[in-house]
């Protein structure tokens, strides 16, 4: 089991998918939403797969991997934004420079995608602002209240007959997370995204509970991977 999710963050414009631990059918379920022939680029501090899928489905992607084909993120945002993308991907947000990028290039009304390995949406605002100095946290907070559009967290849930299946929690930026992101009070997030199921957002708990009410995987795996068995059993109860 891995205790760490991968975090999908969209900054600017919509919330689409990706996965946990298999990049490659993240962006597969990803692409379609995007146009045919729309221009991709991706950064990233090691080579990954972004532009043999996106070849799959006759898209321009052009990949900038960190130390090989530019000096820094710095640089290689400066020169993929004169190539008029319609996305923007970069790969894992590992420290501030990376994080800082995200930021920029969402800023610029551009559509960007990052993996951040956390365990849950509040987790993942608290690694963002934390990334950064105390000086310069509020500023991050603002810059992120204003720009994030959406985290999805996944994690792949052994199923009963066999396979995998993905359990996930998506939180939407809405008035009442933008405000807490701001006033960083991450800590509350996880009851907005509870008490919002009608604008689209759900918790891992109630994911791994419609997959054991239908019979999808076990209980003993949903209590594995939850990260409050306690209530997913009430969920259950309850339902």
């Amino acid at each position: 089991m891995s205790v760490n999710a991968i975090i999908l963050i969209v900054l600017a414009v919509i919330v689409l998918v990706v996965l946990i631990l298999g990049f490659t059918l993240g962006w597969n379920k990803i692409l379609p939403f995007l146009g045919t022939g729309d221009n991709i680029q991706t950064i990233s501090s090691a080579c990954d797969i972004a532009c043999s899928v996106a070849s799959k489905f006759d898209f321009c992607s052009k990949q900038r991997e960190v130390k090989i084909d530019t000096s820094d993120f710095h640089q290689a945002l400066k020169s993929l934004l004169r190539q008029d993308p319609d996305a923007i991907m970069i790969g894992e947000m590992r420290d501030a420079e990376s994080i800082a990028t995200a930021l920029t290039a969402a800023e610029t009304g551009h559509l960007v995608f990052s993996t951040l390995h956390t365990n849950s949406a509040a987790q993942t605002i608290d690694r963002i602002i934390d990334s950064f100095p105390a000086e310069q946290q509020g500023q991050i907070s603002s810059q992120l209240a204003a720009v994030l559009v959406g985290i999805v967290s996944e994690r792949l849930i052994p199923r009963v007959n066999g396979g995998r299946i993905p359990a996930c929690e998506v939180m939407l930026a809405n008035a009442a997370i933008r405000n807490l992101i701001r006033e960083k009070k991450a800590y509350q997030i996880d009851l907005v995204i509870e008490t919002s199921a009608q604008e689209g957002m759900i918790t891992l708990n109630r994911s791994l509970a419609e997959y054991v009410k239908k019979g999808d995987i076990s209980l003993e795996n949903a209590e594995l991977y939850s990260l409050n068995p306690a209530e997913l059993r009430i969920i259950l109860e309850r339902s």
